[in-house]
């Protein structure tokens, strides 16, 4: 029999990955030499990011929070009796309106406040709206219908924050990056200021391979540009790049806008620009394997990057489905190597997978298109493009952005 701690159970039902101790200090690093009177932990954890806090400030009040049963004891424990002198803890659901009050939890009376929230997505439900419009944030859902966790930890922080105040969070590419996210960005860069974004290796958390940031955000003002760093695997801090608004609502990640933007050199142009047309496919893993007409899948790519496949004659009639036929460039847009699966039809013709994307490119440049795809710049935009968690994928918009 296996047996579960509290805490493997707690990472179970909630989604839970604590900051190792070097991601919290480069949060608390990040927000500098903040005001921090008063400084909550939402959705605390095993208090990683708190005790951060403690080693670099002086603070009057630590107020944490989490739905986990056990997370207070387990900051109580790691405390010293001077730090627990100040500390309160209240048990509470983030994803829940917080009413001014509890607590001592009101609108605007925190000066710093930092997260690592859950990695994972909620239902939207008509109670999560006034949440995001009590911070003046729109309410944005994926195609699916749901909601990043972060999304409304990121409302509650703004809600809780004094003006003047920090916040220092650790947030997926979801909102960083995501396409449906937009404009949730758009409305967090006009009405706060997003100082600083930080990409962190992959990695960076025990038990998931989820690409993660540290963004900085003070209750101020606006943003005019934004500050992009990345920490690489070995430690290393590369060059930031800085982005003005139109940049940062697109996405706010360094290794896209390091690479995603690159010199153009003279009669290069973007996919789009040469009139390439994107169309994902539309059969499931479930009608693939019961198909009776030929199928392409992302296991059907040949090994090499940018080489031909020739699909199978066609036999029947041809349904409404999306088809490849000959010329065009497929393109993976799910997979964990997405990049290295780009590939030009010389013949035949199949139906394509939900997982695949066909561009069918004007005459005479499909095969400008699979070279420029399958080169050494192509392939750094395909890999800065791509964002998710395990098996990456890609916008189809973003596909057609990248120059070829």
């Amino acid at each position: 029999m296996t047996i579960t701690s509290p805490r493997q159970q707690a990472r179970r039902t909630y989604s839970r990955f604590d900051s190792p101790g070097w991601v919290g200090k480069v949060l608390i690093d990040a927000l500098g030499d903040a005001s921090a009177g008063r400084v909550l932990d939402l959705g605390c954890g095993g208090g990683a990011l708190s005790l951060a806090a403690l080693s670099r400030w002086q603070v009057s009040e630590l107020v944490t929070v989490d739905i986990d049963p056990i997370a207070g004891d387990e900051i109580r424990q790691a405390l010293t009796p001077e730090q627990a002198a100040t500390h309160r803890h209240l048990r509470a659901d983030v994803m829940s309106f917080l009413s001014d009050g509890i607590d001592g939890l009101r609108s605007g009376s925190l000066d710093i406040v930092i997260s690592n929230p859950p990695y994972r997505m909620a239902r939207w439900t008509p109670g999560m709206a006034p949440i995001l419009e009590r911070a003046g944030l729109p309410a944005c859902t994926t195609i699916y219908g749901d909601v990043p966790v972060d999304m409304i930890f990121v409302a509650q922080a703004l809600h809780l924050v004094r003006a003047g105040g920090s916040l220092g969070l650790i947030l997926p590419d979801s909102v960083i990056s995501g396409v449906a996210l937009a404009p949730f960005r758009r409305a967090l860069l006009d009405k706060h200021r997003v100082a600083r974004v930080i990409q962190l290796p992959r990695r960076a958390f025990k038990g998931t391979d989820a690409q993660a940031y540290v963004i900085v955000i003070q209750r101020e003002g606006c943003s005019t540009s934004v500050q992009l760093d990345r920490i690489l695997a070995d430690g290393s801090w590369l060059e930031p790049v800085y982005v003005g608004l139109d940049q940062a609502t697109r996405r706010m990640d360094h290794g896209y806008h390091r690479v995603g933007f690159p010199k153009v050199i003279a009669g290069q142009r973007a996919l789009r620009e040469l009139g390439v047309v994107a169309t994902r496919g539309n059969l499931s893993s479930v009608q693939i394997a019961s198909s009776q007409t030929p199928t392409f899948h992302t296991t059907d790519f040949p090994t090499f990057t940018g080489s031909t496949v020739t699909l199978p004659p066609l036999t029947l009639l041809r349904n409404a489905d999306i088809w490849a036929d000959a010329g065009d460039v497929l393109v993976a847009r799910v997979d964990r190597r997405l990049e290295r699966k780009v590939a030009l039809v010389a013949g035949g013709t199949a139906r394509l997978s939900d997982c695949v994307i066909r561009l069918r490119c004007p005459l005479g440049i499909s095969e400008r298109v699979v070279r420029g795809l399958a080169s050494t710049q192509g392939q750094d935009q395909l890999r800065s493009a791509a964002r998710g968690t395990g098996a990456r994928h890609i916008a189809m918009g973003t596909l057609l952005d990248i120059v070829v």
